[in-house]
């Protein structure tokens, strides 16, 4: 299962804090999109601007200045399959050049808006992780709590979080889509360049 796209389209992915302040910009190469989903690739060497300090928390962030670095995806190629009006992006990840199937990451973010350059989102730090066996577990609990202590996020929009989560739980245990498609399969065109970062990554 290779990917072909007979009229490549490159978007940028942001994730946008509040409306106003560019947590991560990150440019992929579109696999496919219908009226419920975009499928983007991004491997490993993407060009980005991504969160500094990194690895740190959102608050840090925020007292930091809300300052991005300009750096590149490291270690992982992934496949992600984004849902419209969901809030969030299931992504199949393959150890860097070498085509091994790690799993799947599901990212608990803001629904996709789109932009100009591509879709908006926001990352809401609750995760899940799951093997390629289909064993899952929540990830980034403390800083979930974190965020909620601090008042980054409501109660009331922490359980919707959660809530979400519990949804794509309950679509993988009964294997439903996308964990009954053949994604792990799938392999992109060796042709497709890394995607470019926009020079107008910045403007909102």
């Amino acid at each position: 299962m290779v990917g072909h796209a007979s009229h490549m389209r490159q978007v940028l992915i942001r994730h946008v804090f509040r409306g106003e302040h560019i947590a991560s910009a990150v440019p992929a190469t579109v696999v496919e999109e219908t009226d419920e989903r975009v499928v983007y690739w991004r491997p490993m060497g993407t060009p980005m601007r991504w969160i500094d300090p990194y690895p740190g928390s959102l608050p840090l962030w925020a007292e930091g200045g809300y300052r991005t670095v300009a750096t590149e995806w490291k270690d992982n190629d992934c496949l992600h399959l984004s849902p419209f009006g969901r809030a969030h992006d299931v992504s199949l990840w393959w150890r860097g050049g070498t085509g091994e199937f790690l799993g799947w990451y599901v990212n608990l973010q803001e629904p996709l808006r789109r932009t100009r350059l591509g879709f908006d989102t926001m990352d809401q730090e609750l995760d899940i992780t799951i093997s390629p066996s289909f064993t899952w577990r929540w990830k980034d609990e403390d800083k979930f709590a974190e965020r909620v202590e601090l008042g980054f996020l409501t109660t009331d929009e922490a359980d919707a979080v959660r809530a979400e989560g519990e949804r794509v739980i309950a679509d993988l245990e009964a294997r439903r889509r996308p964990f009954d498609e053949p994604w792990p399969s799938w392999r992109p065109d060796p042709s497709w360049p890394l995607p470019p970062l926009p020079d107008d990554w910045a403007v909102l």
